[in-house]
């Protein structure tokens, strides 16, 4: 394969005409017409790609799709082909980078481990088994005691692993009214939140990221140690290009201390094994209650929080959802009569299953309005009630939201806000504040990162009375 593409290899791809290069990438990379051409030497995995991202269903993102030459072959002479997209890199939307890569990575979840991978030997692939502990590298002095530091503080994962993308940052595409376009799919296998710890790495020591961005990460289990194994990834990838000719990417070294003390302040202390809750008839049943503003991630804790303690779980936005499949959806006064219906469903719901003395997590943005009838229901039933109010800074649960409702996660008939002022307005005219429900309460502050799920089921085990709590060691 020489410099630029050939005119037989423009040929073979059905071009005519000059080839001109494109910055970026890890090798020549040229536009001819309406393809991308980039130097490929790995047929295998060059194939398997292909193949996937051919078929591959676009699901709240956009591909450049693989063209085979006229030989029926994806690459011919060195080279491989692909769609031209539309967009440009706009590394400053992070939360849409973050939603764009789950989307992705939703649509590859199930793939089975593709084989070529375990003998991959470029530098990133053996950046990435240091990082998961599977191999060890030379380092070079002025790397060797910062990766000592990142190293010892690793532990243990139990997130399962996939087909992800490990190199989001640089290889999305943003364009007005269109999905998100990926490019350039680096595929390894490791946990979803992997992927985001590089993402996040990369976005901290050199988009101009600052430390609050890991909230977008947050909501994942483990997100510190996975954040960590991004910083590792990219410290060992620098220095075996540094071994391999590029010196002064050991002049990037320092940025690292920065994300080292980050990783070292959030929580590392391994989990513990909570009790789940028991739905046994001998008292009351348990209710527990997670409310809080848009954006502090209420239903990512409280859908964990349910899994961990065995207890079924009402989203009220659920509920919400389900009649706009229903009914359709149109304006703003519409959907606020549908909330106003959810609400109704919801209270009779939480209702006749405390009466039946079914114990359960309940989470919506509750107000005190919203919160009388659960309240009258709990006491009617006799069911132990906890709480947990889940708060987070302003600009936080900004980008949370406007992050999810540009990326499709949240349901196209419900009313939005489309400016972070107006966000602001709406926050500070109906406060989302402390409501006694008449048990202990949990105060989760989410602006730097999720609690430890054990932790926070733990607490809620110990709030309720003994009849109500099961060992898991006993199931």
């Amino acid at each position: 394969m020489g410099k630029e593409p050939s005119p037989a290899v423009l040929e073979a791809f059905g071009l005519s005409g000059p080839a001109s290069a494109l910055a970026g990438g890890t090798g020549p990379v040229f536009r001819a017409g309406n393809l991308v051409l980039k130097g490929a030497d790995d047929r295998e995995e060059v194939s398997w790609k292909s193949e996937l991202l051919a078929a591959l269903p676009e699901e709240g993102f956009r591909l450049a799709r693989p063209v085979r030459a006229g030989s029926g072959e994806w690459i011919f002479e060195g080279w491989m082909a692909s769609e031209k997209v539309e967009g440009d890199h706009d590394r400053s939307r992070l939360a849409d980078l973050v939603e764009a890569g789950r989307a992705f990575h939703g649509v590859l979840d199930g793939l089975p481990r593709p084989g070529f991978l375990d003998r991959l030997d470029h530098r990133w692939a053996r950046a990435h088994r240091v990082a998961w502990g599977e191999a060890s590298v030379q380092a070079l002095r002025p790397v060797a005691p910062r990766l000592a530091e990142l190293q010892s503080m690793l532990r243990p994962v139990s997130s399962p692993s996939q087909v992800i993308h490990g190199d989001l940052a640089g290889n999305v595409l943003f364009a007005p009214g269109l999905a998100p376009a990926i490019l350039d799919f680096s595929p390894w296998w490791a946990p979803v939140g992997y992927a985001e710890g590089i993402l996040l790495t990369d976005a901290l020591l050199w988009f101009g990221a600052d430390d609050a961005s890991i909230s977008l990460m947050a909501d994942l289990p483990e997100f510190p140690q996975m954040l960590l194994r991004g910083a590792i990834f990219r410290m060992v990838a620098l220095n075996e290009g540094a071994q391999e000719g590029h010196p002064e990417y050991l002049h990037e070294l320092p940025l690292f201390d920065r994300l080292a003390d980050l990783v070292a302040s959030l929580d590392k202390r391994p989990p513990s094994l909570a009790p789940k809750v028991d739905s046994g008839r001998d008292s009351g049943p348990a209710l527990v209650v997670v409310y809080g503003p848009p954006g502090s991630g209420k239903s990512t804790l409280a859908r964990a929080l349910a899994r961990r303690l065995g207890l079924v779980w009402f989203d009220r936005d659920e509920f919400k959802d389900i009649i706009f499949d229903s009914l359709g959806w149109s304006d703003r006064p519409w959907s606020r009569q549908v909330g106003q219906a959810s609400w109704r469903l919801l209270h009779f719901t939480v209702s006749r299953l405390l009466e039946a003395g079914t114990s359960m997590v309940v989470e919506a943005n509750f107000r005190p309005r919203d919160a009388e009838a659960v309240i009258a229901a709990a006491i009617a039933s006799g069911a132990v009630v906890v709480a947990i109010r889940v708060s987070a800074d302003g600009t936080v649960l900004w980008h949370r939201f406007d992050g999810r409702r540009r990326s499709g996660g949240r349901h196209p008939g419900h009313a939005g806000f489309e400016t972070q002022e107006e966000f602001a307005e709406f926050l500070s005219q109906d406060p989302h504040g402390r409501i006694d429900f008449g048990g202990p309460q949990l105060e989760v502050n989410t602006t730097h990162g999720f609690p430890d799920i054990d932790q926070v089921a733990g607490w809620v085990s110990e709030a309720l009375p003994p009849a109500r709590r099961r060992d898991p060691t006993q199931d």
